[in-house]
């Protein structure tokens, strides 16, 4: 287990006992427990409530046109994403965003898969449960898929966005 996750863990669950055998569940966000990609509807509603810029969100939607079309792999394109959609967000405060996200995901409820939430409330008390995204962090701390969720960090300095991203 790599030492920056065994770390996530110890900090979301601070009192299980890391000597003990516990079984994990781990659950892709984007496309298993969603119906779809979250970024694309999550990055529309951040230009319509004045979070991005036009400028950011047609340099975002030419990223993914690439990645689609075959032009970038996805790796390259995850990153391209993050770090437009950093320099975006950047002079953001966190609580700005944070706010938005938890709202464009109470709101847009419908991209969830039932399933999903029912295997989670299911097991919730018989796994640690992950959920795993390339998406930035407000937004896999929104979904409540799980206790904890490693995702792509967006950084901040002095709770304003920056535009660094640390995957």
């Amino acid at each position: 287990m790599p030492r920056y996750f065994k770390q996530e863990l110890q900090s979301s669950l601070p009192c299980y006992n890391y000597n003990m055998e516990k079984k994990l569940a781990c659950y892709d966000i984007d496309g298993t427990l969603t119906t779809e990609m979250l970024f694309v509807p999550l990055i529309k509603s951040e230009l319509a409530n004045d979070i991005i810029s036009s400028g950011t969100y047609t340099q975002l939607l030419t990223i993914l046109h690439d990645y689609k079309n075959g032009a970038t792999e996805y790796e390259v394109t995850v990153q391209s994403l993050l770090t437009c959609h950093a320099n975006g967000l950047k002079g953001k405060t966190a609580e700005t965003i944070e706010h938005h996200a938890k709202e464009f995901i109470r709101s847009n409820n419908h991209l969830f898969r039932s399933v999903g939430k029912e295997v989670i409330t299911v097991l919730q008390d018989h796994l640690i449960q992950v959920a795993v995204t390339a998406e930035p962090q407000y937004v896999g701390k929104c979904t409540e898929c799980a206790v904890l969720c490693s995702c792509s960090r967006l950084c901040f300095h002095c709770s304003m966005y920056s535009s660094s991203v640390r995957c």
